[in-house]
């Protein structure tokens, strides 16, 4: 129950673009869990990675096809 909480709210601080080390101490001084930086950077590639392909795909597409990139 507590480890699922922490990786929800690993998730959200990583959507809101803090940094490793901001994260670390937010979930000590929320949950006292010591997480490792690891930890959060195989969450942001879970994350963040899908998303930032897309919108690259989304602005090249965009780019060059303007009717295209509209209706992604």
């Amino acid at each position: 129950m507590k480890k699922t909480k922490v990786i929800k709210s690993i998730k959200r601080l990583i959507k809101q673009n803090f940094s490793n080390n901001d994260i670390v101490s937010i979930i000590y001084h929320e949950y006292r869990q010591h997480i490792s930086v690891a930890t959060i950077f195989s969450l942001r590639s879970e994350i963040a990675l899908p998303n930032s392909e897309k919108e690259m795909r989304y602005k090249k597409e965009s780019k060059n096809f303007p009717l295209i990139g509209r209706y992604l």
